[in-house]
């Protein structure tokens, strides 16, 4: 279930002499952030598979064919940021069974 995903950035150069950079690539943070190797949605889709389908991120490495540690990069953040919400219990009495 790999994809491949073309992606045309534009290389912008500076022509000023006080420009440090010289040159520099576009990036839209809506796709995917810095060096991500899993765009957003896939993310979601992950953080949604161990949610609700009990896989693990082995399992899910595997689906995507691509590595254990490339799917856990990717999902640790939205886990650990959702973890640290207190919200995420409002309403409830009780947990487990």
């Amino acid at each position: 279930m790999a994809v491949v995903i073309g992606w045309c950035t534009r290389t912008w150069r500076c022509l000023e002499a006080l420009c440090s950079k010289g040159s520099f690539t576009e990036q839209d943070p809506g796709i995917a952030v810095l060096w991500a190797v899993l765009t957003r949605r896939a993310t979601r889709w992950a953080v949604g598979q161990l949610r609700r389908e009990r896989v693990s991120v082995l399992g899910l490495a595997r689906q995507a064919q691509g590595d254990w540690k490339t799917v856990w990069r990717a999902v640790n953040p939205v886990l650990e940021e959702a973890d640290a919400d207190p919200v995420r219990f409002a309403g409830m009495r009780h947990l487990g069974g």
